[in-house]
C-alpha cells in the first residue's frame, strides 16, 4: 500500500486602498447611513469594487450602495456601504 502526504497551504491579503484628491471635501454626511462618512465617485467606486461604473450605477438603483448627488450632478457613494 502506498502512502501520500496532504499539504494544505492558507493564503490571508489584505487590500489597502489609496485616495488622492485636490479637493477636501470628502467627508459627507450619508443621507442612509445618518453618519459622517468618507465619499468617492462613480469611478474610484468602480475602482475599488474592481466592476465597472455600470455595475455601480446598478447597485445604486437597487439600493445597495448609499449615495448623493452633489449640486454640480456629481454622485458621490457611501465609502462604507460600498466595503460591505
Amino acid at each position: 500500500m502506498k502512502k501520500t502526504k496532504t499539504t494544505e497551504i492558507t493564503v490571508e491579503t489584505d487590500e489597502f486602498f489609496v485616495i488622492k484628491r485636490r479637493d477636501r471635501a470628502t467627508h459627507r454626511r450619508c443621507e442612509a447611513c445618518g453618519e459622517l462618512v468618507q465619499m468617492v465617485t462613480l469611478a474610484e467606486a468602480a475602482t475599488i469594487a474592481r466592476v465597472s461604473e455600470l455595475v455601480i450605477y446598478d447597485d445604486i438603483k437597487a439600493r445597495f450602495l448609499h449615495s448623493t448627488v452633489t449640486p454640480e450632478g456629481q454622485v458621490l457613494i457611501c465609502l462604507n456601504s460600498l466595503l460591505k
